[in-house]
């Protein structure tokens, strides 16, 4: 919002430098590319994409190592960075847009260990579901248990 003037363009771009980070591409000279599996796709980013002063690609690592991974994650933390998307390598790893699947996961602070809390939870209720989840059930009322009334009061809709 710095940036946003009509006078003292030159100030603020010293003072409040941007950069573009490419992480993927969806699309390329009129075709969709969103078929193609991310090995492919990142292919082409690097092939078009031409690095400059504001212009990158987004950093990763190729890894199956844990230790690795855990490390890259906790440098994006050390960079007060939200976190790291995990993708596969495979030729199925498409990109599935609105959908959670394994071919992409996001991996944030919030989800790291040590960081969660625990709770002992009783399913108490359920909610009906709606479009693919019609002929079941859509989420689970969750209730724990209050000590000192000695009763279950709900807590959480899962």
């Amino acid at each position: 919002m710095q940036r946003r003037r009509k006078y003292e363009i030159e100030k603020y771009m010293e003072l409040c430098p941007v950069a573009v980070f490419f992480f993927d591409i969806f699309y390329l000279e009129g075709k969709s590319l969103l078929k193609k599996s991310y090995p492919m796709r990142r292919n082409l980013l690097e092939k078009y994409v031409k690095e400059s002063g504001v212009v990158h690609l987004a950093r990763r690592i190729v890894t199956e190592n844990l230790e690795e991974i855990e490390d890259f994650f906790n440098e994006t933390l050390d960079k007060r960075l939200e976190g790291i998307i995990i993708k596969a390598m495979n030729n199925t790893s498409i990109y599935e847009a609105g959908k959670r699947s394994w071919l992409w996961l996001k991996w944030k602070e919030e989800y790291a260990e040590g960081m969660r809390e625990t709770f002992d939870l009783v399913i108490v209720g359920k909610y009906y579901g709606r479009g693919r989840r019609k002929s079941s059930f859509g989420a689970l009322l969750c209730a724990a248990l209050n000590e000192e009334k000695q009763r279950f009061e709900t807590f959480t809709k899962v």
